[in-house]
């Protein structure tokens, strides 16, 4: 395991050079689902924002924002095609969220 995060009784997991994102439930430990976020490589952290309901994954040299009641729907998210907005941080190695920014370190 890379790294875990919860909302809504649900525990979103992710693993070293996977791209599959495992759901479980908080209580009972028991897998709900499977979903591969195609092009992740290798995930370093997992964070959930509770007010867009949105976890984003930091993976080698992006973060993938994925939906958390739909971790089917996804995109990649930083480094976007505009310069303005890539990253230059390589490798990522975490992640951790306040209220109103998104901290990668």
């Amino acid at each position: 395991m890379k790294g875990v995060t919860e909302i809504d009784n649900k525990l979103f997991v992710v693993f070293a050079n996977s791209s599959k994102l495992e759901v479980y439930d908080a209580e009972t430990f028991s897998r709900l689902s499977v979903a591969r976020v195609e092009g992740l490589r290798d995930p370093r952290d997992i964070v959930v924002c509770r007010t867009d309901r949105q976890l984003y994954i930091g993976d080698e040299d992006c973060i993938w924002r994925v939906s958390s009641t739909d971790p089917h729907q996804y995109e990649k998210w930083l480094p976007s095609g505009s310069t303005n907005h890539r990253l230059n941080i390589s490798p990522i190695s975490g992640l951790s969220l306040t209220s109103q920014r998104l901290v990668v370190t």
